[in-house]
């Protein structure tokens, strides 16, 4: 696997997880290009929208020290929308990063194998991330207990 493939699979995998620990359903995740990708998420609260938007940015972060200017782009830019329609003050959205940052080192068993089955399948629907990432239990409840709401995709150019 080359870099821009491990670097792409890392960061749609960190948006899957950190939604998935908050509770945010995740319909699907896919690789479209060794540097282009989408996560899809149901309707969030605009913190977990944040939190879920990071959780691309910081996973690359924790594995190769630093984040893809031409990669986050497209997640920058969801932020400053955020920020904006919601008036996030800077200490909210720089706030959030360190707590995304140890959701995910909690959690980065979880990351590295959703990233590597993205690596390997391209394209992973919620309920194969649910199952790589928290098991079959976590599946069963998700599927009882699952909201009712549409589907937001975040992309990656």
């Amino acid at each position: 696997m080359n870099a821009a493939l491990a670097r792409t699979c890392i960061h749609e995998a960190g948006h899957a997880i950190v939604a998935r620990w908050l509770g945010v359903v995740c319909t699907g995740a896919a690789i479209t290009g060794d540097t282009s990708g989408w996560c899809a998420t149901g309707r969030a609260t605009p913190t977990e929208d944040l939190w879920v938007t990071w959780g691309g940015v910081e996973a690359e972060r924790i594995l190769f020290g630093s984040a893809n200017a031409a990669q986050v782009s497209c997640d920058l830019a969801n932020i400053e929308r955020l920020a904006r329609r919601y008036r996030m003050s800077d200490a909210t959205i720089e706030g959030a990063r360190p707590q995304v940052r140890a959701v995910l080192w909690q959690n980065w068993d979880k990351v590295e194998r959703v990233a590597f089955e993205l690596a390997r399948r391209r394209y992973l629907p919620g309920m194969l991330i649910d199952s790589f990432s928290w098991g079959w239990l976590a599946l069963i409840c998700r599927n009882s207990a699952r909201r009712s709401n549409g589907a937001a995709v975040r992309r990656k150019q």
